[in-house]
């Protein structure tokens, strides 16, 4: 039998059709992951008639192309808005509100081979449900963790855009629980909030930061990056600094940050 997309209706409206707005990276990516079956950020658990996963998305995040052969439902457990691409060309906006749910059902054959990228300001995050007992076999998975270098991209532009703003709302959604920051100034780690409340009270004090000239290297689980910090005082005083950091990233979040930087450059200079 020749395998077919699945017919069933899906969640969304319609904006796109016949590849509209694909790049060549997005079709080849799709051509790569045909047969991905992780379906999810992370597989909680598995027994022998479940896998259960969860998606945790940062804003500008993204999921990349997976493939569903199994049944199975999703739970919304957070608002926001969501773009899907989806193997017969066509895009889709989706908004979601907490307890939002769908149930899709395969037949012999069938599939949905499809993409997630967060597109609103908040996380998004679902739980994914896939039943082993559908019609057809569940793929193989070979990690719990997808490891994609666009989301390691989507999370380093959500830094860099976040933290020069202080905006501690967005920096929550994308660090870890548990994450610290550590300086090698005082050669000690902070605990994130500790480190959110230090940023609010530097920020208060200025008329604006911001990161240039940002290079990243990109390894596995992170990436380290480069860039000239510039910042003006309430008072028009103006100071820059170079600064290294490297990100440590686990389950799709912020871990840990190191940052170099050498204080003396923190000295200021009279407006003009």
């Amino acid at each position: 039998m020749t395998e077919s997309l699945t017919e069933a209706p899906l969640a969304g409206a319609l904006v796109a059709e016949n590849h509209d707005g694909w790049s060549p990276e997005l079709k080849e990516e799709f051509a790569r992951h045909s047969h991905d079956g992780h379906v999810g950020s992370r597989l909680l658990f598995e027994t022998n008639r479940v896998r259960v996963w969860e998606i945790r998305l940062a804003p500008g995040q993204r999921l990349q192309a997976h493939r569903h052969i199994l049944d199975y439902f999703w739970i919304a457990t957070t608002a926001g808005r969501s773009r899907q691409h989806t193997s017969d060309g066509t895009t889709r906006d989706v908004s979601y509100h907490p307890g939002d749910s769908k149930c899709l059902t395969f037949d012999r054959d069938e599939y949905l081979l499809h993409d997630l990228n967060n597109i609103g300001d908040t996380e998004l995050v679902f739980t994914t449900v896939e039943h082993l007992d559908s019609a057809n076999e569940a793929l193989p998975i070979t990690s719990p963790v997808v490891d994609d270098r666009g989301a390691l991209e989507a999370l380093a532009d959500a830094f860099s855009t976040a933290y020069p703003k202080a905006d501690v709302a967005m920096l929550h959604s994308i660090f870890g629980r548990d994450a610290v920051v550590w300086h090698n100034w005082s050669r000690s780690a902070q605990p994130l909030e500790e480190h959110l409340a230090m940023l609010e009270a530097v920020s208060a004090n200025l008329r604006s930061m911001a990161y240039e000239k940002i290079r990243r290297h990109y390894f596995g689980q992170g990436w380290v990056q480069q860039h000239t910090v510039t910042g003006e005082t309430l008072t028009g005083q103006t100071w820059e600094a170079e600064a290294c950091v490297v990100f440590t990233v686990v389950d799709g979040r912020i871990q840990r940050l190191e940052e170099y930087i050498d204080p003396s450059q923190f000295a200021v200079q009279e407006g003009t």
